[in-house]
């Protein structure tokens, strides 16, 4: 995060969020509650969206939901929390634009998207 040659940070936050959700160590909370801070206090930022937070942040929901032996080790019951604060309290509550982005990245699943058509 304090890396200060922009392409290295972007090539570090992306290679970060590639790889959180297949990471199986119990240490991910601290990251995630970081992530959940700096998107707290700058939800504007379009950065972390671009780089794949939404993403990421759904693929751990759903290891949370698929996953029960990782979810109760250790602080691991915290991640999903987490992300679901990253992603409804912070991004998409403040921007529209970034609500879409949330959408197409899967944060509801297509099924949802097509209830609230009416189908």
């Amino acid at each position: 995060m304090k890396e200060g040659n922009p392409s290295k940070r972007r090539a570090s936050i992306l290679k970060f969020f590639r790889e959180l959700p297949s990471q199986d160590d119990d240490g991910q909370v601290l990251p995630i509650s970081g992530l959940r801070n700096t998107a707290m206090v700058h939800p504007n930022d379009l950065e972390f969206i671009e780089l794949g937070i939404f993403e990421c942040m759904v693929a751990l929901i759903w290891k949370g939901l698929n996953n029960h032996r990782w979810l109760f080790h250790g602080q691991n019951i915290y991640n999903p929390y987490y992300a679901a604060h990253i992603i409804g309290s912070y991004y998409t509550m403040n921007m529209e634009e970034f609500a879409e982005r949330a959408v197409h990245a899967g944060v509801i699943p297509p099924h949802w998207s097509n209830f609230s058509k009416g189908g």
